[in-house]
């Protein structure tokens, strides 16, 4: 089981298919951060250091991503992972545009791997 664990996640988590790593990596700090587990957001912070993404940028998203001077795009990105971690009853499909509206294709929003 663990290493059907451990599989699942490479593929997800460590492919470029959909998101990019760094794009993943952001959502999982994220709401690692929402969900007030500090475990996560320290591996999250340290997987985004790796990428080359600056450790206080990394902490801001933990803090509040709106201000880790990220892209638009990316920005929206986490504002839906957020609101679907926090309010997952609020989510309305006119969510879904404001990803399309920052470039996200069909695929990237609606596949759930």
């Amino acid at each position: 089981m663990l290493e059907a664990e451990a599989n699942t996640v490479g593929s997800v988590l460590l492919s470029d298919d959909v998101l990019t790593r760094q794009q993943k990596e952001y959502i999982l700090l994220a709401v690692s951060a929402a969900n007030l587990n500090t475990y996560c957001v320290a591996v999250h912070s340290e997987m985004l250091r790796a990428l080359g993404v600056s450790g206080e940028t990394s902490d801001q998203v933990a803090v509040d991503h709106r201000n880790a001077g990220l892209s638009p795009a990316d920005t929206a990105l986490l504002d839906m992972a957020l609101k679907l971690t926090r309010q997952p009853r609020a989510f309305r499909s006119a969510d879904l545009d404001t990803l399309r509206r920052h470039g996200f294709t069909e695929e990237q929003v609606w596949r759930r791997s």
